[in-house]
């Protein structure tokens, strides 16, 4: 080892971030990676959807201009990571920005970071940062599904499900293939789709016993018949109209 190199640490490469937000996360995010060079992110322009703040700085780094110039300010900047510094925003706001970096800079890694909560405690620190989440796109605390008592709902059930070739009605199949149902019945009245479903079963479900049936819920007769041979415990209501105003005129 040579003198000029002995007890020379070796930093990690810095990676150029665009920082999304310049409110008080995103100024509190690029103070903190100021500080801490030794995380190789290396803050060198924010973009903000408020106008007036274009032109303006956060800690001495460029406001570049909004999230439709994405593209522009990648490739000004040589950006090669985005830090999405919004947490007071809805999940809507989120996915459209991450719909603009795809579109608009496909190249970029993306992270988050923290909600507002850990804002006002003061814990944002660069270590908080991570990746994209189903809970930021949300804008809401997931559901957690009480699969045991689903389960004693669905299990060895005889399961009828309408609209069942639908895109609500096929989803709803899908999921409750899971819990093991006595039978299914996909009630329907596009033979097509049903038929799509009947496959997709055949192939991934096969131990999942089924009947298909074509028919209009508005046909008495037919549902009378269905409930009287088929006799399924639980009905799933899912057949409906898509386009609800053009079906009411």
């Amino acid at each position: 080892m040579t003198p000029a190199t002995e007890g020379h640490i070796p930093r990690k490469p810095q990676k150029r971030v665009l920082v999304i937000g310049a409110g008080e996360a995103g100024r509190m995010v690029i103070r903190e990676l100021l500080r801490h060079p030794e995380t190789g992110l290396e803050p060198v322009a924010v973009i903000d959807d408020d106008s007036s703040k274009h032109g303006g700085e956060v800690q001495g780094i460029p406001i570049a201009g909004g999230s439709d110039h994405i593209g522009a300010v990648v490739e000004q900047f040589d950006v090669s990571d985005a830090l999405i510094a919004m947490p007071s925003q809805h999940g809507r706001v989120i996915h459209r920005l991450l719909a603009e970096l795809r579109e608009q800079a496909p190249n970029v890694d993306y992270k988050i970071v923290p909600g507002m909560y850990e804002l006002l405690s003061g814990r944002v620190g660069v270590n908080r940062i991570r990746n994209v989440e189903i809970e930021d796109l949300l804008g809401r605390p997931p559901v957690e599904l009480d699969n045991e008592g689903i389960s004693r709902y669905l299990t060895g059930k005889r399961m009828m499900i309408t609209g069942a070739g639908g895109s609500i009605g096929s989803e709803l199949v899908r999921q409750i293939c899971r819990y093991r149902p006595a039978h299914l019945i996909l009630f329907g009245h596009g033979e097509n789709s049903i038929y799509t479903l009947e496959r997709e079963l055949d192939r991934d479900w096969p131990e999942v016993g089924y009947s298909s049936v074509i028919g209009a819920l508005q046909n008495g007769s037919r549902l009378e018949y269905i409930f009287n041979t088929l006799k399924p415990d639980v009905v799933f209501h899912a057949a409906a109209h898509k386009h609800v105003p053009l079906m009411e005129l």
